[in-house]
């Protein structure tokens, strides 16, 4: 049984944010994949192996699933390089013992080591690239896609607009948080700032320090994009942790008067400057090779939630005539709507990576 996360953090719905399908015939899918991979193993090389699918098949649903059963052709080159993130974090594995409690009351709590050793995190990382790579093989998983787990940094460009999906986001962020340094920083406060702030690119790069106040109470704040006397002060709802990611931004600027979002120099030194809107683009194709997606812009990072929300609205509008056709074709009456209009009946869902939202130290 997996953990109830709620809504996700901005505002996003897990319906929308969902990364995997576990509808029962892609769990087939994907439990093919798995067992094509195992049965090649013997002896204690299938027990590390077994082990290590069972890990990542806990990080990836959050106890959705269990084992090999897990969709493993939905995983993509993002998804991968973001659990190996997590994976690889102080107490990662006592964070995945609480996970376990959690969802199992009569499990008792193991004492693990305070880090996966790297010998394990390649165990990991191997085992999930051969599963793929059955995948692969067997036709469930795209030949492009295959291509970027095999090599996540080389992110080629879009053929037309981009979106970014919430998945890609959140995964940006853990690449983020892989390093604690003034660099990554800021590029998590650009993300967030573009994503769920909204902001253009010329509003972005313009935003002074002084610009600048705080809600604390309703977890906003309100940014003056523009210069004129008159004009008024645009509100940005951030979530909280955006918040969080600018105050840290901040503790290491400083609070000194200028543009809020710097270069960073050699030996991670913070120029007090403004940043061009070169430096952004490099940093969003920066981020992009890291985890193994599709180039995009600061624009199309901007409008992407906006696309998905539009996307979702017509996939629900284009399910219910389908569904009315065949109800028609079957002479049944008209299935009842509901309040929302919505006559699909949605298959479960994962949102990945919950890794905060979900596990309590």
């Amino acid at each position: 049984m997996s953990l109830d996360i709620g809504e996700l953090p901005g505002g996003f719905s897990l319906s929308l944010a969902a990364d995997f399908s576990l509808d029962h015939d892609e769990i087939q899918k994907g439990q093919q994949a798995a067992t094509g991979y195992l049965e090649t193993l013997k002896g204690e090389e299938r027990n590390s192996a077994q082990e290590a699918l069972e890990t990542l098949t806990l990080v990836f649903s959050t106890g959705a699933c269990e084992g090999v059963d897990f969709p493993w052709h939905q995983v993509r080159a993002h998804h991968g390089q973001a659990a190996l993130s997590m994976l690889k974090e102080d107490g990662a594995p006592s964070k995945l013992e609480t996970l376990r409690c959690q969802l199992d009351p009569h499990h008792k709590f193991r004492q693990d080591p305070a880090r996966f050793t790297p010998k394990k995190i390649q165990r990991f990382k191997s085992t999930l690239q051969k599963v793929l790579k059955e995948s692969h093989e067997l036709g469930y998983l795209p030949r492009d896609e295959w291509d970027r787990v095999k090599s996540p940094n080389k992110a080629a460009a879009p053929s037309g607009e981009r979106i970014v999906s919430h998945g890609e986001f959140r995964a940006l962020l853990v690449a983020c948080g892989a390093d604690d340094n003034a660099e990554s920083l800021r590029d998590r406060l650009v993300f967030y700032l573009l994503y769920h702030g909204g902001l253009m690119l010329a509003e972005l790069i313009a935003v002074n320090v002084d610009d600048l106040h705080f809600d604390h109470k309703r977890q906003q704040v309100t940014v003056k994009t523009g210069k004129a006397k008159n004009q008024k002060s645009r509100r940005v709802a951030l979530p909280n942790e955006a918040l969080i990611s600018l105050e840290d931004w901040l503790e290491l600027r400083g609070n000194d008067p200028g543009p809020l979002l710097n270069p960073i120099q050699k030996g991670q030194r913070i120029d007090v400057r403004r940043m061009t809107g070169a430096d952004v683009r490099a940093a969003c194709e920066k981020r992009a090779k890291e985890i193994g997606v599709l180039n995009f812009t600061p624009d199309e990072l901007r409008k992407s939630p906006a696309a998905q929300i539009e996307e979702a609205k017509a996939a629900n509008r284009a399910r219910r005539r389908a569904r009315k056709v065949e109800l028609e074709a079957e002479e049944h009456p008209l299935y009842d709507e509901g309040q929302n209009g919505d006559t699909h009946r949605s298959m479960a869902t994962v949102c990945f990576p919950v890794w905060e939202l979900s596990i309590k130290s």
